[in-house]
């Protein structure tokens, strides 16, 4: 499968699973529950198998596929917990000392996460025209 298809593909598993998620956030919303609740528990979820990525570099003997496979699963998860985190919020900067120091901690998370996509794809292009 070429980049293009796979990355297509797993954009589109990306959407569809956002698309649940948002689903079942108006479902909680809906039944007069707290939906802070459920998109708080679902985050730390997500950045939690995010960092399962760490693991499995550190346990290469294990037949558990190939970092390769982590890496695009670790990639998408983080798009996915950027977005929860702007659900998260809904709309409002947090106001007390642990909510904003958790929410700087994340934004610098995952902005460097997105520099380092960028220079894992940007970089190595250019290392090979040099």
């Amino acid at each position: 499968m070429t980049i293009t298809k796979r990355r297509l593909r797993n954009i589109l598993i990306l959407a569809v699973i956002a698309v649940l998620i948002a689903f079942l956030h108006a479902v909680v919303a809906a039944g007069l529950q707290e939906p802070a609740f459920f998109s708080g528990w679902l985050l730390l979820a997500t950045v939690l198998t995010v960092t399962f990525l760490n693991i499995r570099k550190k346990l290469p003997f294990l037949p558990l596929s190939s970092v390769k496979v982590w890496l695009q699963f670790h990639i998408y998860a983080g798009w996915l917990s950027i977005g929860l985190f702007f659900v998260h919020l809904r709309g409002r900067f947090p106001d007390g000392s642990l909510e904003t120091t958790l929410a700087v901690l994340f934004v610098i998370v995952a902005a460097s996460g997105i520099v380092g996509v960028f220079f894992s794809v940007a970089l190595p292009k250019r290392l090979t025209r040099r």
